[in-house]
């Protein structure tokens, strides 16, 4: 495999997911990069659709592109090139005639992480939040941008009911359970208890309360809090289908990174659009006709967390 390839899937494997899963596999030949799906790490009582699971491949593509960009290549991109819904990209990467190294993209993609802390109470600027529904235009899915603090209060209430229903599911409880590590894990996927600010003895025992105790109530309200304090609340709409899920990611991780440019940080929201029918009021409080697929929230927050782990090149190789 070439440097240059190495280089490139380097930025693919930092890519952000559901749960931490990384439901992502490449295989190269020669200055082709194809992107597969890995359904062992689909996420089957949260998100039994696979529709995270897809938005999480298009973040991994657009990470892809952005470094292919950001390296000074060019490519072409080819979506769901064979009959099934396992090979997600096909990335004929162009060596000849190298331009400028994006070095502030690049730094972007490194320092972004989900950010689940409160954020400071600053507005982000109307004309940062217009560029971002720039960034979804072309890729035919909706930016809704939601500032106002009634409307955000009211995406908090769905997204608190949804955390509540969500948790009473024991199946859900558990899988959840099984992604959650303690803060001194090995593990190269999941997430640590540190990523939610747990301190480390607490995050031993993390996994059992998930699992066997009702923190229902307390999660929602947490949530809940989260919403309300954030400045922007995020939501991506579109149809319903696996490319529409894929090129949703892609405008998540778009957005992402380029708040991460404005030292603005984020972290998705998940229950008003995967729990139950809490995604149809969330789209009567949008306005929006297309259905949610991704939500989250961004804000102002000095403090770095770190990072969640990442699966190295090597382990996110196709056989």
């Amino acid at each position: 495999m070439k440097n240059e390839i190495s280089q490139i899937l380097k930025y693919t494997s930092i890519a952000p997911s559901s749960h931490n899963t990384q439901p992502w596999q490449v295989a190269v030949k020669g200055d082709t990069i194809l992107l597969y799906a890995d359904f062992s790490r689909s996420l089957h009582h949260s998100d039994p659709d696979n529709r995270e699971l897809y938005v999480s491949l298009g973040a991994a593509l657009q990470n892809t592109l952005h470094a292919i960009d950001g390296l000074g290549y060019n490519y072409n991109l080819e979506y769901f090139p064979e009959s099934n819904n396992e090979l997600i990209a096909k990335i004929s990467v162009k060596f000849d005639g190298r331009g400028n190294q994006n070095n502030e993209i690049l730094e972007a993609m490194k320092r972004r992480h989900s950010n689940r802390n409160k954020y400071e109470d600053k507005d982000i600027p109307e004309n940062i939040t217009n560029s971002w529904k720039e960034l979804a235009k072309d890729l035919g899915v909706e930016l809704c941008v939601v500032r106002n603090k009634k409307d955000r209060s009211k995406i908090g209430d769905l997204v608190a009911a949804g955390t509540i229903d969500a948790m009473k599911n024991k199946a859900f409880k558990k899988e959840l359970s099984k992604w959650v590590r303690h803060n001194l894990t090995k593990a190269s996927d999941g997430m640590p208890g540190y990523g939610f600010n747990m301190p480390t003895v607490v995050s031993f025992f993390s996994p059992l309360a998930i699992k066997y105790l009702n923190i229902a109530s307390s999660q929602a309200k947490l949530e809940k809090t989260l919403i309300d304090s954030s400045p922007v609340v995020c939501v991506i709409c579109g149809k319903n289908n696996t490319l529409s899920w894929v090129k949703a990611g892609r405008v998540y991780e778009r957005i992402v990174v380029d708040a991460e440019k404005k030292n603005i940080k984020s972290a998705t929201m998940t229950a008003a659009v995967e729990i139950g029918e809490y995604h149809k009021e969330l789209m009567r409080i949008l306005g929006s006709r297309e259905r949610p697929l991704v939500m989250f929230r961004l804000g102002y927050y000095n403090k770095i967390p770190k990072p969640t782990p990442k699966r190295s090149v090597n382990e996110i190789l196709r056989d």
